[in-house]
């Protein structure tokens, strides 16, 4: 995200639903693992069905149960569960549970994933005040001076939040209520809110345990940390890498699941019991801004893409085999991560060397000539990518539907996304990285960060596959996303440049840049040009899918009456 907090990057949710667990899961830079109380059905669907049916079906998954862990347990060391004096704080006694729990299901990951951990992983259950200590020293920790406004700044302009939201802000009043627990690679050790601990029961906590301890597992060997920082920071290899890793966990989750159910530990009446107790939840989560969509989608579509396309239900129930070659996959993809969301989103285009389909790249040295040449400079960059594409191109409004079905995770107006490129633009002559409205030192808070747009201006380079899809994507974002102080103008037959808060003259003069000498693009190393592939051609006229470009600076394409997919 930027330079956002990366603390979203890593952070995430377990909540039960029908007895069913999901969460957000957001890399943070120091490796740390935030986890909020969000009611997720992302495995409702598969998990449920599993369990109800899997025993039809023949063995759904290794029937490791909670009483067979001991025999699976590496030879390492794990800490003493030592029981507190009754005098000392209720937290000890709850950290000396939470790591015996933690002991137990760390042989019964193993056996799931086929590995052995390379060293234990310590367990402290924390009060909600030491939750909130932890939240705001990460969420702080790396953010320079103007970054975060840059970044607010980027999300307002483009649609990606409205107007009056401090995304900040938000997050940190919406976890500080819902925090449900954390892995830190830093120290190692899995951490449990006391409110988690005393309000759950031991099933679902162990639920949520084997979630984190799969997380554990990961970053012990191929380290989440290195490869969030492997490459430039943009909300679209964000995406793309967290689905990867919620994938992994998520799939392990699921396996423990059927695991239990099937030795019969699983009781589905406690679980709904819980569900119906956290539905209240929900409601949160659908009152957040529609950029929160993706915080979801990545747990939806991250199990397909590691399964190479197919349905985690379809391989759990008839493939179980291909989940004991799930370790080689991770380690594979660990070493060659997706480069966008799009690759993520349509698993062929990663996995398919025939098909595999890079994102499109502008060079940014060539953009900042051209800026120079209109007295502007370039303050921040970021790549949105499709499945932000699909979020700005939709309803706005949070659809559930993505819960549940990876194809909601997109959209025909998002599905054609070749590349993307966006500039924060202040004049050539600002000193620093900030408009003047909006001081260095302006104080945390909304009032303050509502304005942080206030200022800047921008410039939003889209690249993609097909003439049909730049009229498609136009049209579906300026009809759901009705924005200010933008203009647009066609770039090529598979470009659409948006500028925001740039005057009429500002934004003919780059038309005529651009138009005379556009930057470079480049796809898998070579060339990419604006001209249409000569074995795609647009479609008749007046068809559905054949919404044309503003023919004129300023000039928006009447928006069509598509379906809201």
């Amino acid at each position: 995200m930027g330079e956002l907090i990366t603390f979203f990057k890593y952070c995430g949710t377990e909540r039960t639903y029908h007895g069913l667990i999901s969460e957000l899961y957001f890399p943070e830079p120091k490796g740390s693992i935030m986890r909020t109380g969000l009611i997720l059905a992302t495995c409702l669907t598969c998990v449920l069905q599993i369990i109800v049916y899997g025993d039809s079906a023949g063995p759904a998954t290794s029937t490791v149960s909670p009483d067979t862990a001991a025999a699976a347990r590496p030879a390492i060391s794990r800490p003493a569960v030592k029981r507190p004096a009754a005098s000392q704080p209720s937290t000890a006694q709850a950290t000396a549970d939470l790591q015996e729990m933690v002991n137990q299901i760390l042989g019964q990951v193993e056996e799931i994933r086929g590995w052995k951990y390379k060293k234990t992983v310590g367990a402290e259950v924390l009060t909600n005040e030491q939750v909130k200590a932890h939240m705001d020293k990460e969420i702080d920790a790396d953010l320079k001076p103007g970054e975060y406004e840059q970044l607010q700044a980027f999300m307002k302009l483009t649609g990606l939040i409205p107007p009056d939201c401090d995304i900040k802000q938000t997050f940190k009043n919406f976890v500080a209520d819902q925090a449900g627990g954390f892995y830190s690679s830093k120290t190692g050790k899995y951490y449990m809110p006391l409110r988690v601990y005393d309000e759950f029961s031991t099933t679902y906590k162990g639920i949520i345990t084997s979630h984190e301890l799969t997380h554990a597992m990961d970053d012990q060997y191929f380290n989440l940390e290195k490869i969030a920082k492997s490459r430039e920071e943009t909300e679209d290899w964000s995406l793309a890498w967290r689905s990867v890793a919620e994938g992994s966990a998520t799939i392990s989750m699921t396996q423990y699941l059927v695991a239990l159910s099937k030795s019969g530990k699983l009781d589905m009446a406690e679980m709904t019991r819980m569900a119906l107790k956290e539905q209240k939840e929900a409601a949160k989560l659908a009152k957040l801004p529609t950029y929160f969509m993706s915080l979801v989608m990545v747990y939806t579509v991250g199990p397909p893409f590691l399964l190479k396309g197919k349905d985690l239900r379809t391989v759990v129930l008839s493939e179980p085999q291909a989940l004991e070659k799930l370790g080689d996959v991770l380690l594979a993809t660990a070493k060659n991560p997706p480069l966008s969301s799009e690759q993520v989103l349509h698993p062929e285009k990663y996995w398919d060397k025939a098909k595999l389909d890079e994102p499109v790249m502008v060079r940014d040295a060539d953009m900042e000539k051209i800026f120079s040449k209109m007295d502007l400079k370039s303050v921040y960059r970021n790549t949105i990518g499709e499945m932000l594409c699909s979020i700005l191109s939709r309803r706005d409004q949070f659809d559930t539907d993505i819960l549940t079905s990876a194809s909601r995770c997109t959209n025909r107006a998002a599905a054609g996304w070749g590349g993307d490129r966006f500039y924060l633009l202040l004049p050539a002559g600002t000193p620093g990285s900030l408009p003047a409205s909006i001081p260095s030192d302006a104080p945390d808070g909304p009032a303050s960060r509502a304005s942080a747009a206030a200022g800047f201006s921008g410039v939003w380079i889209t690249l993609w596959d097909a003439p049909r899809d730049v009229g498609e994507f136009q049209t579906a974002y300026e009809k759901y996303r009705p924005l200010k102080n933008r203009l647009s103008f066609p770039l090529g037959k598979r470009g659409m440049v948006f500028c925001f808060g740039l005057s009429d003259e500002q934004v003919q003069k780059l038309k005529s840049v651009l138009e005379a000498d556009p930057p470079a693009f480049t796809q898998s190393g070579k060339n990419w040009t604006l001209d249409a592939p000569a074995t795609q051609t647009q479609p008749a006229s007046g068809s559905a899918e054949s919404s044309s470009p503003a023919a004129k600076v300023g000039e928006t394409a009447a928006p069509a009456d598509k379906p809201d997919n």
